[in-house]
């Protein structure tokens, strides 16, 4: 949902024209004394939001996940989690390792263990875009630097909006050892995944090692359901059950 979320930002806002002259007039671009630096600060004004999520949602969201602790002492998927299993790891933590004792991990998305390496999260690319139409001739002074403007607006936008894009088929061709070290697995266990479509690109490789497969998908309500349904109906999946999740407990 968060990573779905970074791809609905509303970049036609930011780069209108409204916001594009409202910088403009606040910085003082109009007047009589001003320069090239109040322009180019009225442009970084406009895309600012997007300049700041990306300035700061590495650091912020590293904080956060290595705050997470299991606290517990259950052990819910023991049945599911074999430790000779080989795992695609979505979620940053060391969890499968320390709790089920599974030595052969891909962090897919990177490792929190690992400080120095960036963890991987964003929106799947293209997933929003603006709707922006090259601007009529302008009749006037105000209308020119506002054409230009939007027109930096947008570019600035788009190149800051690239870094909070996640390139699956990079990923997938860095970790290609993995992908193709799963041709002799016969089961295949989906769990604590929504298999939103941001990420199908994983499950369709993982399929092209495992053709003969059988897939069990657990599902944490309809939401899960549905994204499961379209896309094993992409994937043209067959041989696969369901299980609930959202019954699972843990003290």
């Amino acid at each position: 949902v968060f990573e779905r979320a970074l791809g609905k930002q509303d970049l036609d806002l930011m780069g209108s024209r409204y916001v594009i002259d409202m910088w403009l007039d606040d910085l003082g671009f109009f007047e009589e004394d001003a320069g090239a630096a109040e322009y180019y600060m009225a442009v970084e004004a406009a895309a600012n939001p997007i300049i700041t999520i990306v300035s700061k949602l590495q650091n912020s969201f590293r904080r956060w996940v290595s705050q997470l602790e299991v606290g517990t002492d259950d052990r819910p998927l023991e049945q599911l989690i074999c430790p000779n299993a080989k795992v695609l790891n979505f979620n940053y933590t060391e969890f499968v390792e320390t709790l089920y004792n599974v030595d052969d991990v891909c962090y897919i998305h990177g490792c929190r263990k690992n400080k120095k390496q960036r963890l991987i999260l964003g929106h799947k690319p293209g997933a929003e875009g603006t709707n922006h139409e090259k601007s009529r001739k302008p009749y006037s002074y105000r209308q020119a630097v506002i054409n230009a403007a939007q027109d930096d607006v947008l570019d600035l936008i788009g190149k800051y909006d690239e870094k909070l894009t996640k390139d699956c088929q990079a990923i997938i061709n860095d970790n290609r050892s993995f992908f193709e070290g799963l041709n002799m697995i016969d089961q295949v266990v989906v769990i604590g995944h929504s298999v939103s479509d941001v990420e199908w690109d994983y499950f369709f490789e993982v399929n092209k090692s495992v053709h003969n497969a059988h897939w069990y998908f657990g599902v944490y309500g309809l939401n899960d359901l549905n994204n499961i349904e379209q896309m094993t109906g992409k994937m043209g999946l067959k041989n696969y059950n369901f299980f609930r999740t959202d019954d699972i407990n843990t003290k």
